[in-house]
């Protein structure tokens, strides 16, 4: 490898070099529920969570629980 290319490598790597996991409970209110429930309300959870972008007025009855 030349030089060129290692300073190459390192001005494209990234500085978050981690692998981040879904949280299994998909948004932050349902995750806050379910550590509320489970009495771990204090503890933080690092995964990333959705963004709920349904409207208020969608009819949700059609969806897949």
């Amino acid at each position: 490898m030349t030089t060129v290319e290692k300073l190459e490598l390192e001005h494209f790597k990234s500085a978050k070099s981690h692998v981040q996991e879904y949280c299994p409970n998909g948004t932050k209110i349902d995750c806050c529920r379910d550590l509320i429930e489970r009495g771990m309300l204090q503890k933080k959870c690092d995964k990333i969570h959705f963004k709920r972008i349904i409207k208020p007025h969608t009819d949700c009855n059609h969806f897949e629980k």
